[in-house]
């Protein structure tokens, strides 16, 4: 009798532990698909936009004038706070075929975690005959002052000041000093705000603006106890952003020409891959100082060839790049080809300790190339096609794994 009830009373609890049990399992099942649904929504059906700051409202949202590019959207633009960047570049190609870049930033690119700015110059030179400057200065912040009404950008005794249309730049640095002069023959531009914004609250942007895409430079270089006279053709642009790059872009190509009547900025931008490698087209062809096309979004084509692994980079480099900006007046088909790499960086190799363990644990490691070659454009209009042929400076900056 005690049995009996003792197997019942047993049989009772296992079928009400069975029945918690299977509910239990039930509802982990539940919570399980729910999240494994939200893993599904967050990250692989998430749209993570890319969005080229076109439209009034982001006119509107940064201040600026539609029409026109004022003086102040060269000052200084960003808080230089942790995760901004800017920097202010500066090229020429010289009547010798010599190139010259000289950059000021406000963080070195290794630095833009940085909560305050720690500026530095660069400088690189390269000869017709091979040889190479290139040094790196860093410059005390308490010596240094930006304008955020003008470019007015002072690094010590280092300083460059201009409007748009002219520009100072002087260098007085322990290896090389330099009194240079670059006036606008193209005005300045950019596309639409010049804002690449990233995610669904473009919180996140990359801003650029080509303040003299073209420009006549000329005056004096002192070096290795040797003092040169130079001019010839000049570029000046001005980036930023309030994002570290490598988050936001995956690679990029970007080059400027300068072909007699014709000046030609081509880029070829590729998101990381949370924006699904997102492709952001630029192009743009002025002649005589009056600019012809803009609209790369809607006709501009990205098709380079001849692709090889860099040795020093180990990145992807198409040897040849063709932009084709086709529209219903008038085509226009770029072609870079290389014939040297100028200067190769993997930023990797700047730093040091524990920042160079953890950049190799995450495989974090962006790479610079600046290329010289060639460059041909094809102008075709009404049935006529004209070809110019001549030297250019292009560059390709890697951030994230290699894509193809």
């Amino acid at each position: 009798m005690i049995a009996d009830k003792a197997d019942s009373f047993l049989s009772a609890k296992s079928a009400i532990i069975c029945v918690h049990l299977r509910e239990t399992k039930q509802y982990f099942m539940q919570k399980i698909t729910f999240i494994f649904f939200l893993f599904l929504q967050t990250f692989l059906f998430a749209q993570e936009s890319v969005v080229l700051g076109i439209q009034d409202r982001h006119f509107q949202q940064l201040g600026m004038n539609k029409s026109q590019i004022e003086i102040w959207e060269d000052g200084m633009r960003t808080s230089g706070d942790k995760n901004t960047f800017e920097w202010w570049y500066f090229d020429a190609i010289l009547a010798d075929s010599s190139k010259i870049v000289i950059v000021f930033y406000t963080k070195p690119m290794h630095k833009v975690a940085l909560a305050n700015p720690n500026p530095c110059i660069t400088v690189s030179i390269t000869k017709k005959n091979g040889f190479n400057f290139k040094n790196y200065y860093q410059i005390p912040l308490a010596e240094c002052h930006f304008a955020k009404e003008k470019c007015e950008v002072i690094m010590g005794k280092s300083y460059v000041k201009g409007d748009l249309k002219r520009y100072e730049i002087h260098l007085d640095l322990p290896d090389i000093q330099a009194n240079l002069n670059l006036v606008g023959e193209v005005p300045a531009w950019r596309p639409g705000t010049g804002h690449i914004f990233f995610g669904e609250q473009e919180r996140h942007f990359f801003a650029w603006l080509p303040s003299v895409p073209k420009g006549k430079i000329e005056g004096t270089l002192r070096y290795q106890n040797n003092t040169e006279k130079v001019s010839g053709s000049g570029y000046h642009d001005h980036n930023w952003g309030n994002q570290n790059m490598y988050k936001l872009m995956n690679h990029w190509y970007w080059s400027r020409v300068d072909l007699g009547e014709y000046t030609v900025i081509a880029s070829q931008i590729v998101a990381q891959k949370r924006f699904k490698y997102t492709n952001t087209p630029i192009f743009m062809v002025a002649k005589n100082g009056e600019i012809l096309a803009d609209s790369a979004i809607e006709y501009m084509k990205f098709a380079p060839t001849q692709r090889e692994i860099e040795p020093f980079t180990k990145r992807p480099l198409y040897k040849q790049l063709i932009f084709n900006y086709d529209s219903p007046t008038q085509d226009y088909v770029l072609t870079l080809h290389q014939k040297e790499i100028i200067e190769k960086v993997q930023f990797i190799n700047i730093l040091k300790g524990l920042k160079k363990k953890l950049a190799l644990l995450f495989q974090i490691n962006p790479t610079y190339l600046r290329i010289s070659g060639e460059a041909t454009l094809q102008v075709s209009k009404g049935g006529q096609t004209e070809t110019l042929k001549g030297n250019s400076i292009w560059e390709q900056f890697y951030f994230g794994k290699n894509i193809d």
